[in-house]
C-alpha cells in the first residue's frame, strides 16, 4: 500500500467558505492535519492560522529555500480610493 502523504490546498477568495470546509474536513478526518502559512505581519486577531515571524526571519527562510512557495505585494499610499477598488 502507498504510504505517501498527499497535499490538499484549498485556496479561493475570502468569504467563500474556505474555513468551514477546512473545520468540517480536520473534525471528520484524523488524516487530515492543518498546515499553517508562514507570515512577517503582526497578527489581526486571535486565533489566525499563520506562523507570524520576524520579517528578517522570514527573508532567511526565503534564502534558504525552507518555504514552498512566497509571494510580496504592497499598495502605493498614495493610490486614490477609487483606484483601490478596481480589479478586487
Amino acid at each position: 500500500m502507498d504510504r505517501r502523504r498527499k497535499i490538499l490546498i484549498i485556496s479561493g477568495p475570502s468569504g467563500t467558505g474556505k474555513s468551514t470546509l477546512i473545520s468540517g474536513l480536520l473534525g471528520q478526518r484524523d488524516e487530515f492535519e492543518l498546515v499553517k502559512s508562514v507570515t512577517d505581519r503582526n497578527p489581526r486577531y486571535e486565533g489566525e492560522h499563520y506562523e507570524f515571524v520576524s520579517s528578517e526571519q522570514f527573508e532567511k527562510m526565503r534564502y534558504q529555500g525552507q518555504l514552498l512557495e512566497s509571494n510580496v505585494y504592497g499598495l502605493r499610499k498614495r493610490l486614490s480610493l477609487r483606484n483601490a477598488f478596481i480589479g478586487s
